[in-house]
């Protein structure tokens, strides 16, 4: 509204004027942003599929998880012979944080007697540390990862947009050669990325499969799986240590 008095206006505004000559500024601006952030951003993202496609491979690998959930189910199958709930094939996992509610006159959990048989009859099992990466599970987040997905992909072919739409014009000379270099580069990591979350998709999804759920594909079932397990290898840890000081104690008194 006010080009036309540009030579009596301070330099700060005639550089903005300037700017808002310039065509497609706005994108121009965000592929230029794009460029100087992506690699940061997608090794970023790169490394979070990785943990969670790492994560399900862990989970159904871990021997040790397998042997505490046939321990369970053998408790509970004993606890409710005789009964319509005895004789189960498996159960849900919203049962592992019930073990450590249900209580006997001595105020010992359930879980406190798995881990005490599996101590004194099975060393070995605990802790469960065929599953390193799992508590990694708790910062991350399937859908924020999607959004960063979709957001990378949104970048390249932005990119790839500028570099059609400057064409010959001499004064973009030097950023076209730019954004063609970043454009061809970003779109071999678009190939990448896409090709990982595949994977963890995948894997994720085998993931609910193993542990026998029905809605394989939910992002929420799929984390509230992960919490499940990391919420019971948190208690079993604590169990664990609490029976280390336990014996520590006692060996302490027998010292004396």
């Amino acid at each position: 509204q006010n080009a036309n008095i540009r030579d009596q206006v301070d330099k700060t505004d005639q550089y903005m004027m300037s700017l808002a000559d310039l065509k497609g500024l706005r994108a121009k601006i965000i592929c230029a942003v794009s460029a100087k952030t992506f690699n940061e951003d997608a090794i970023s993202l790169i490394r979070n599929m990785d943990t969670m496609a790492l994560i399900p491979t862990e989970i159904m690998n871990s021997a040790k998880l397998n042997q505490i959930l046939e321990a369970i189910l053998a408790l509970g199958n004993f606890l409710n012979s005789g009964t319509g709930r005895g004789g189960a094939h498996g159960f849900k996992l919203e049962a592992l944080a019930m073990l450590s509610s249900v209580k006997d006159s001595k105020g010992d959990t359930l879980l406190d007697y798995i881990v005490r048989y599996h101590l004194e009859n099975k060393p070995g099992v605990l802790p469960m540390t065929d599953m390193p990466t799992l508590q990694r599970s708790a910062d991350l987040s399937l859908e924020g990862i999607a959004e960063s997905v979709q957001h990378l992909i949104d970048n390249v072919t932005n990119a790839t947009a500028q570099v059609g739409s400057i064409g010959n014009d001499p004064v973009l000379a030097n950023f076209k050669k730019e954004m063609e270099v970043f454009a061809g580069d970003a779109a071999k990591v678009k190939d990448e990325v896409v090709t990982l979350k595949n994977v963890m998709t995948e894997n994720l999804q085998l993931l609910m499969g193993h542990l026998g759920e029905r809605n394989k594909a939910a992002r929420g079932r799929q984390e509230d799986t992960m919490r499940m397990l990391r919420e019971f290898n948190a208690e079993i840890e604590a169990v664990l240590k609490k029976e280390s000081d336990k014996k520590a104690v006692k060996a302490k008194k027998g010292a004396k």
